[in-house]
């Protein structure tokens, strides 16, 4: 099969099946239904077999899709733009268009990252007009999960403003509070490379959410889709941490925060809707991201995931950021 499989080839022949010769024996596969190698490492070292990337609407080679995923734009120059990152299910997805046209009029080049954990669906991403790669997990660590798998593969090679966003972002809980928190982020993105992060706390800008270090939690219900509408979300038992509560385990794995004096500071976040620079990020050697990383892939929904939520603005504010000069 060729590196590079162009766009009419891609329009019209959706359908078709390629057939691939990988040491000597023929696998086909299906357009509507591409399986690809889940990832089970945390090594830093960048995975090729797990990545279907779109460009303009077609899909990339090879090459063109490793220069994508180490940061290198088409020009050749390192990625200085906009990465926006995505834990996805099997979410609706139309929004993605939307918000990237408006990431497009800031003028700056861009990448979407989308990291899948259901395995029997694939987006529709044929009339994508941006470049992108599309990645299937193990359903494992939460989104959570999905944004360390992210920052872990691509250490040295982040764009120089990230977002992190659920795949939810039309979710009607709580009177569709992942969408105005998506929309504080992209308001409020010029704040990144100064302040570190960016997200809105709770449900309203400027409420602070007061860090309390005996928080425990041992199941969880989730308020997604039509469960949340219907009042059937089931309730999950948690992998717990260790150690915990969380102001035992944010001490020892975040031992950067000495007494932690940051997070008592900045408060904590929910939602996992955020954004954060490059700088802010790897302000923290990489072991850190893979030691959180092998914590949360113990299990699909680990209480581990719950206490990285909330540590968001603690972990990549600076010292600028309104979050470390509220009260």
């Amino acid at each position: 099969m060729p590196d590079h499989i162009y766009c009419p080839m891609v329009k019209n022949f959706l359908a078709i099946f390629f057939s691939v010769l990988i040491s000597g024996v023929l696998v086909t596969l299906n357009f509507a239904s591409i399986e690809h190698p889940v990832e089970n490492s945390t090594s830093p070292t960048p995975h090729n077999g797990a990545v279907l990337a779109v460009h303009g609407g077609c899909f990339l080679g090879l090459e063109e899709r490793n220069k994508l995923m180490t940061g290198a734009l088409e020009n050749g120059s390192n990625h200085d733009g906009i990465d926006l990152v995505v834990a996805y299910f099997n979410e609706d997805l139309h929004w993605l268009n939307e918000v990237v046209q408006d990431l497009q009029r800031l003028d700056r080049a861009m990448r979407v990252f989308v990291y899948s954990k259901h395995h029997d669906t694939l987006p529709d991403y044929v009339n994508l007009t941006f470049p992108g790669t599309f990645t299937r997990l193990k359903n494992v660590g939460r989104e959570g999960g999905s944004y360390m798998h992210h920052i872990i593969h691509n250490y040295g090679a982040l764009g120089s403003c990230t977002i992190f966003a659920q795949a939810a972002i039309s979710s009607s809980a709580y009177g569709g509070l992942k969408r105005r928190k998506l929309n504080y982020v992209l308001k409020n993105l010029h704040r990144c490379a100064q302040e570190g992060v960016v997200g809105m706390a709770s449900e309203r800008p400027g409420e602070k959410i007061v860090f309390d270090p005996n928080f425990e939690l041992t199941n969880f219900q989730g308020t997604t889709g039509d469960n949340y509408a219907h009042g059937k979300a089931p309730t999950n038992d948690l992998n717990l941490a260790d150690p915990r509560p969380m102001g035992e385990w944010y001490s020892t794995w975040l031992a950067f925060d000495e007494n932690s004096v940051r997070i008592r500071q900045t408060g904590l976040i929910y939602n996992s809707i955020f954004a954060a620079s490059r700088k802010a990020i790897e302000q923290h050697p990489i072991k850190t991201f893979m030691d959180i990383q092998r914590q949360l892939l113990a299990a699909d929904n680990t209480e581990v995931g719950h206490f990285l939520e909330r540590a968001y603005l603690a972990m990549f504010a600076t010292n600028k950021s309104e979050y470390m000069t509220q009260k």
